[in-house]
């Protein structure tokens, strides 16, 4: 691990690619052509729930991930100038 954190980016995207490539085989997963972020995060942190299709833990997974994509790029409030125009 430590050899791999020495690379360049570009060479560790290689690696990781390629991990993200196996692990979509090993879960029967490479006859679609795009992911949802439950599949994507399942692969990596529980494959044998994801290869076993468990729909629960994958909505469950596609929920959180939803719910942290709103906490992290919900919008901010504009604050609007009310000066004497």
């Amino acid at each position: 691990m430590s050899d791999y954190l020495k690379l360049s980016r570009e060479k560790q995207l290689k690696y990781a690619e390629g991990y993200m490539r196996m692990m979509k085989d090993s879960c029967n997963l490479s006859n679609k052509k795009h992911l949802t972020g439950g599949e994507a995060w399942g692969m990596i942190k529980s494959p044998h729930q994801t290869k076993k299709r468990n729909q629960e833990f994958l909505r469950k997974l596609d929920r959180k991930l939803d719910y942290v994509k709103k906490q992290i790029f919900k919008p901010k409030p504009q604050q609007r100038n009310l000066g004497k125009g």
